[in-house]
């Protein structure tokens, strides 16, 4: 045994729910840094260690990607991309798949990231819009208060612009969001005519395998993707002056186990509770890039995204 590392208080990862506060609002501090630079010097026997080691050479920051095989190899067009689109990305919506945004631009995507909490508008010339997960939940009302925003996105669904969100960003799309004390309630995209209640239990979690049961924006029918279910959310009301979206996933499940998970799609947007993988079926991302491709040649002079 060459050494260990103590349980120390100061380098906690704090938790809350959905688990860990993430790296976006948590940067490692040089405080930190420090303590865990004493903690090694410490306690581990470095000089040890680095014998035991086999002779290798330094790696370089120019020696990287020569150096290192990657799992997967995604080769992207040299051609202009097909379609541009935009994905959300800032505090409320931190959680993406890196694989995801790799795929989406090796199938031909433009990636254009934005912040719906610091923008008050939508990227120029987009062609489509992905809002993943995060927690939107903690910023309602920031993202509530961005009016404008909001009826971009509006209208970017009206004109048939293709919208796709998952977990926190299904929730952004809906009509209201309401805290787990039900003491707030805040507007957001409207899109669905859902209302989302906060809960202070988890609703659902665990690993979902999903059929197509009609052609989408991430696949065509009787395709067979793969991804996870987490959230502490619930949709409380579908409204009453709109027809319910179709439910578009088959969802598989084990024995037993009681799954309520849907895919609803209106018009030309998709939204889950559900985060896909692209890597369980790279297809999907080809299809999101194709829709947005089509909407690119079709899209109204002056309308959204223009």
């Amino acid at each position: 045994c060459l050494g260990y590392l103590p349980k120390n208080e100061k380098i906690v990862m704090p938790e809350r729910h959905l688990g860990l506060v993430t790296a976006d609002e948590m940067p490692i501090s040089r405080d930190t840094l420090t303590t865990l630079v004493t903690m090694v010097d410490d306690h581990i026997d470095m000089d040890r260690l680095m014998a035991a080691l086999p002779e290798a050479d330094p790696i370089g920051d120019n020696d990287w990607d020569s150096t290192v095989e990657t799992e997967v190899e995604l080769e992207s067009s040299a051609a202009a991309p097909a379609a541009r689109i935009a994905v959300a990305r800032d505090k409320a919506f931190c959680f993406y798949y890196p694989d995801n945004i790799e795929i989406l631009e090796a199938s031909g995507a433009e990636v254009v990231f934005f912040s719906p909490l610091a923008d008050e508008s939508l990227p120029e010339d987009i062609d489509g819009i992905y809002f993943g997960g995060g927690y939107p939940e903690l910023n309602a009302g920031r993202l509530s208060a961005k009016t404008g925003l909001l009826e971009e996105i509006r209208a970017a669904a009206a004109s048939g612009m293709p919208i796709y969100g998952e977990c926190g960003g299904f929730m952004y799309l809906c009509r209201h969001l309401t805290d787990a004390d039900g003491t707030a309630t805040h507007g957001m995209c409207g899109i669905f005519d859902f209302a989302i209640t906060m809960a202070k239990r988890l609703r659902s979690l665990g690993y979902r395998e999903i059929t197509l049961k009609t052609d989408t924006l991430i696949g065509k029918k009787g395709d067979v993707i793969r991804g996870h279910e987490f959230h502490y959310s619930s949709i409380t009301d579908t409204g009453q002056h709109r027809p319910e979206p179709d439910d578009v996933y088959d969802v598989a499940s084990r024995v037993g186990q009681d799954i309520d998970l849907k895919g609803y799609q209106q018009g030309m947007t998709l939204g889950s509770y559900l985060h896909v993988h692209f890597g369980s079926n790279p297809a999907a991302a080809g299809n999101l890039v194709d829709c947005c491709a089509t909407y690119r040649r079709t899209r109204p002079k002056g309308g959204a995204g223009n």
